[in-house]
């Protein structure tokens, strides 16, 4: 029924959050079992593999699960975005930065105005050693998902880890002084 199989997605993805991989993998292939026609759930299910195999050594990493889930999505007309997504991180836990940042960038170039390709984009580029086209990759998410609290925290952690934590610092600071502002009652009212 409808409701169990959203009463075991929401189990899914606590297990996933709390680390228990192992549960979370066999609630997600149930899910996609039950629902094969689902894109959806192929897409959670290659996510999950996706983490999985991430935490294991490169030689240790084993795909099939990944590839398969990631192809039951793709005949089941899956969202292009999702599928390209998680190809460049299965390309960047391989050890393939380059190409995995070619993929995004060749996604960027397509889809300029979505922020999930600038954030992995971001991510995929502190991870190869570019901080500062990771804060380039942070400028364009900015100016597509303005006001973002989890952009604001990227770039100051990108800061960070330049040792340039003043300019970090700042960035909260003027949020949080604009915050103040928009609350602070008129006095001359």
């Amino acid at each position: 029924t409808p409701n169990q199989l959203q009463w075991r997605k929401e189990l899914a993805a606590a297990a996933a959050q709390a680390g228990d991989l192992t549960t979370a993998q066999r609630l997600y292939e149930q899910m996609a079992s039950v629902t094969p026609n689902s894109a959806a759930s192929w897409l959670e299910v290659a996510a999950l593999e996706l983490q999985i195999q991430s935490r294991l050594d490169a030689s240790a990493q084993r795909w099939n699960a990944f590839d398969g889930a990631l192809a039951k999505a793709a005949g089941q007309s899956a969202n292009p975005l999702a599928i390209e997504l998680l190809t460049a991180q299965r390309l960047a836990a391989e050890g393939h930065l380059d190409k995995a940042q070619t993929r995004l960038e060749s996604v960027a170039e397509k889809l300029p105005k979505e922020p999930r390709v600038w954030r992995a984009l971001a991510i995929i580029r502190q991870q190869a050693g570019d901080p500062e086209g990771a804060l380039a990759a942070i400028d364009k998410l900015q100016i597509v998902q303005p006001n973002s609290l989890e952009t604001d925290a990227m770039r100051a952690s990108l800061l960070m880890e330049q040792s340039r934590a003043d300019e970090a610092l700042q960035i909260f600071s003027d949020k949080f002084a604009a915050a103040s502002a928009e609350k602070a009652p008129d006095i001359g009212a």
